[in-house]
Parts: structure tokens; sequence; C-alpha cells
């Protein structure tokens, strides 16, 4: 099996500004294996939702109004499918987006990326390429830049539980994740969640 999820990052915001953008509350009840529909943790600087096999869940329009003064980071990850993107929105502005789809194996031109990239982006990319071209290609170390991007920024990857600072807590989330409106603008979120 594999991971098929969503999750969004806000950071400069209170937990309780966060879930009240999206319409969530937080029942307590603990989740740390991410079992629910919606959980969610706070992280050092930053909460997380993550959405279970809601591939939508974060969406670009979602980023785009939940980043209005703060910082948004949402990543879409399809582990079957070899697909994850990770996307910055800063204050209602794209920051930067880095992609890969990897669907036919590894390779590093399905590894894509745009606008200004923490400067961590360089050598994430090159360690992730080096791993790819002395290893035996059963292991697509590509697809982890993006998610070690991510946690780069915001200290989060869906497939780690202890961290330096610590073990995340997640507790179940209830409420509908919100139904992103009708795009006013393109782009390029998942190339529209996959269509590449």
């Amino acid at each position: 099996m594999g991971f098929a999820l969503s999750w969004i990052a806000v950071k400069g915001v209170p937990k309780e500004q966060v879930l009240a953008w999206m319409s969530l509350s937080d029942t307590g009840i603990t989740d740390d294996a991410m079992e629910a529909p919606l959980t969610g943790a706070q992280i050092p600087g930053w909460y997380v939702v993550v959405a279970k096999n809601q591939l939508d869940f974060a969406r670009e329009e979602h980023l785009f109004n939940l980043s209005r003064g703060c910082e948004v980071i949402g990543c879409v990850v399809e582990e079957h499918e070899m697909r994850c993107e990770v996307v910055c929105y800063i204050d209602a502005n794209f920051a930067w987006r880095a992609d890969y789809f990897g669907e036919n194996g590894p390779d590093e031109t399905a590894l894509d990326s745009d606008g200004a990239l923490p400067p961590e982006w360089a050598a994430i990319r090159d360690t992730q390429a080096g791993l790819q071209s002395s290893g035996d290609g059963s292991i697509d170390y590509l697809f982890d830049a993006p998610l070690e991007l991510a946690k780069a920024v915001c200290g989060f990857r869906h497939d780690l539980a202890k961290y330096d600072w610590g073990r995340i807590a997640f507790t179940e989330l209830h409420g509908a994740a919100p139904t992103p409106p009708t795009p006013e603008k393109s782009g390029g979120w998942l190339k529209g969640l996959f269509g590449r």
C-alpha cells in the first residue's frame, strides 16, 4: 500500500483560527496513525491538517485563501502513482512550487519547480539525484525531493512520526473539508490534480 493524502501547514496564526477558517473542530481524540479522514497537529511554529484519501484538500484555491496574513504550505502525495507536489503561498501570493511525476519510474526530468524556491531546494534536489544515480533503480529517491523540501521549510513530512524536537501528537478533526471555489485563476496546482 502507499499514502494517498494531502496536507496543509499554516504558520503565523493560532491553531484555533486555522480550524475556524477551515470550519473544523478538534475532538481531542488521539490519532497518531492519521487514520481519521481529517487529523491535525501542532508542530513548532506551524499547525498541520492532514486529509486522508482527499487529494483535493490542498488545492491551490484553499492555499490562496488560507494564506492571507500568514504562510501556508500545501502538499499532495499519491504514492501509488509516484506523484507529489508541494506549494507555498505567503499572504495570498504564490511563492514557490516543487513537484514530481514519476509514474514511469525514476526520472530526473519528472522533477519540476517554479517560483522563488527556498535555498535548501538545490541541495535537496542534488542529493536525491545523486542517490538515484548511484542506486540500482529499485528505489525512486527523486520522489522524496519535494517532500524533503516541505520538511526543511515547515518541519513536517507525512511519513515521519518522530523528529528532533519530539513526536507529533495528532488528534482527530471533525467537519467537512472545504470545497474549493470555482477557480478565478490558474496556477497549476498539481497540474489540475495530476492532469499534467
